[in-house]
């Protein structure tokens, strides 16, 4: 059977190339949103197994969208993507237990390997 995925992120050519990707390993998009604030509710209610989430949004960054969730009892894995350094962003999300910090743009290899290593 395959995983339940969710995608957050503003770039509709991000959100298209992880479908692809997903779609090839085997995964079922059950979502895909633009901003966190129009996921939440769908999210929350959902609660898919995979939750791939852009940390710079307009609107709620993805910090601010992972307190929800979490806030919310979401047990989800959480990936969160960015073109930021790692760093700063495992500092944000430290207490929110996110699993993974991807950059973006998305590789398929490493999205494959994270996504493996959630297993």
């Amino acid at each position: 059977m395959s995983k339940s995925v969710v995608i957050i992120d503003d770039c509709s050519f991000q959100r298209n190339n992880l479908k692809e990707i997903l779609r090839n390993n085997n995964y079922e998009v059950i979502g895909s949103y633009k901003t966190g604030d129009s996921a939440l509710e769908f999210t929350i209610n959902a609660n898919p197994e995979i939750i791939i989430l852009d940390f710079v949004m307009a609107g709620s960054m993805g910090d601010e969208i992972v307190k929800t969730l979490r806030t919310n009892k979401v047990t989800s894995r959480i990936i969160m993507a960015s073109t930021m350094k790692e760093k700063f962003i495992e500092r944000k999300v430290a207490k929110y237990n996110v699993s993974a910090i991807i950059q973006k743009p998305y590789a398929a290899t490493v999205l494959t390997k994270v996504l493996n290593e959630l297993e």
